[in-house]
């Protein structure tokens, strides 16, 4: 090569690296300039941010009992649901101590689904099983059942771990359906053995335990959890009504008051949605410095921490939305589906296209976007929930009226039982599939563990025998 051939190729190199460099200033000069026109953090989404009250419990929470279920034996179900709630709390940090005493804790089996054959409620046999076999499960995982009744005889409940991380440990609450399984075959025992007033007596305590557990849960999980203990036992005592109908009329009070509508503090899902949303921002605040995707992708921290470009606009848009599911979850049943089509076209202006622009801040559009995923079928699966208890009371009120032919029962849903017990989804009578003899109404969740089976068994809709 001559010398002017060597000129010519160090220009070359040299124009290179001076637009590789100034790609890179003009990348950096972007970033800074990006950021600098960022919006200031809105109120709303300051209050979000802020960590709900540390509250101090004591024995008496119900909660630290669950947590502490499969403690050793002969150890305190207190004192291990706080080593627990110890550990859970731990894997919130952003490197985790992965030890294998931290997984034992956190990690329960499920000792009674996964091995056992359960009461189950969504089929309407649960009073079918053979007692031989229900004895035979009762007795192998009886040390299971007393702690599970000392949880449920704990006067309170309220939740203390809400996940701070998206890579942090989830509270083990299949814990609670092992429990259930268990209660739910003791009381079926019962209720063949000592009859109906008898099986009412624990059945009872479980629904009081639940209803706490319902008002005490700060998480979308552990309310949406509550929720669907509290339909199965309502499924339970459909089957009991249904099969104790001669006798259900001295208990009629009590069984009103388990079938009562939620309380305030019970549908309350403000709590809840908030602690979802709080996941979100602090995702978008913290990326690349306490939080990493690393855990799942594999990125690097720095591009974590420059992937949220404009971090106030994207956790106000954020926050925006919670407003808004917020006001969904108080409307009325009947007006539900309504609300919710309008508050999907009410998405936040801060992420509309044109005014929150997918080259400045892609990641943070995004998550916006995403942000309420899932939100409104949890509150569609609450109001499935406070249906059903309508639906189980309607039930108990026609036995009282003394209606035992279809005829009678149509009559009854026309005349004063309807009025007294209608479908909170229609405001009108319960639905009559004469063919079935059941009640059944039009299920709004998308999908719901408790209802599969119904599903199957009524073409689509929740139902309850007669």
């Amino acid at each position: 090569m001559t010398n002017t051939g060597r000129r010519r190729a160090l220009v070359r190199i040299a124009w290179g690296a001076a637009a590789l460099a100034g790609i890179f200033v003009a990348g950096v000069a972007a970033l800074i300039g990006v950021n600098a026109m960022d919006v200031e953090l809105s109120a709303e989404a300051r209050a979000l941010l802020e960590p709900p009250v540390a509250r101090a419990s004591d024995e008496r929470n119900g909660y630290l009992h669950f947590l502490g279920l499969h403690a050793p034996a002969g150890a305190s179900t207190y004192a291990h649901g706080l080593r627990v709630l110890e550990a859970l709390r731990a894997s919130e940090a952003p490197t985790p101590a992965e030890t294998g005493e931290a997984k034992a804790l956190t990690e329960f089996p499920r000792i009674v689904g996964a091995q056992a054959t359960c009461c189950r409620v969504e089929s309407g046999t649960c009073l079918g099983a053979p007692a031989e076999a229900t004895r035979d499960t009762l007795g192998k995982y009886g040390p299971f059942l007393e702690r599970a009744r000392q949880m449920r005889d704990a006067p309170d409940y309220l939740e203390l771990y809400a996940p701070a991380a998206f890579h942090a440990r989830v509270a083990p609450y299949h814990a609670l359906l092992d429990a259930q399984c268990l209660t739910h075959a003791a009381i079926a025992l019962a209720a063949g053995s000592a009859g109906l007033g008898r099986a009412l007596d624990e059945l009872e305590a479980e629904m009081a335990f639940h209803r706490r557990a319902l008002a005490g849960s700060r998480t979308r999980v552990g309310k949406i959890f509550a929720a669907e203990l509290l339909a199965r036992d309502a499924l339970l005592l459909s089957e009991l009504l249904r099969a104790g109908r001669e006798t259900a009329a001295a208990e009629r009070e009590r069984i009103a008051r388990l079938l009562e509508p939620l309380s305030a503090e019970e549908a309350d899902m403000r709590a809840a949605l908030a602690s979802e949303y709080r996941l979100g921002l602090r995702l978008v605040m913290t990326l690349g410095k306490e939080q990493t995707l690393a855990h799942h992708f594999p990125v690097s921290r720095w591009y974590e921490g420059v992937l949220f470009l404009r971090r106030h606009e994207t956790a106000n848009a954020i926050a925006a939305q919670f407003r808004l599911d917020e006001a969904l979850s108080r409307v009325p049943l009947a007006g539900f589906e309504a609300a919710a089509r309008e508050r999907a076209r009410q998405q936040p202006p801060a992420y509309a296209e044109g005014e929150f622009p997918g080259w400045v801040n892609p990641a943070g559009k995004i998550l916006a976007g995403a942000a309420g995923a899932g939100n409104a079928d949890s509150l569609r699966r609450m109001n499935d929930v406070r249906a059903l208890l309508a639906m189980v009371a309607a039930q108990a009120a026609l036995y009282s009226a003394g209606a035992r032919t279809p005829e009678a029962v149509r009559a009854a849903l026309a005349g004063g039982v309807g009025r007294a017990h209608p479908d909170p989804y229609t405001e009108k009578p319960f639905a009559y599939d004469e063919a079935a003899n059941a009640l059944t109404f039009a299920p709004q969740a998308k999908e719901a563990r408790w209802q599969t089976r119904l599903r199957e068994r009524f073409a689509g809709r929740v139902g309850v025998t007669l």
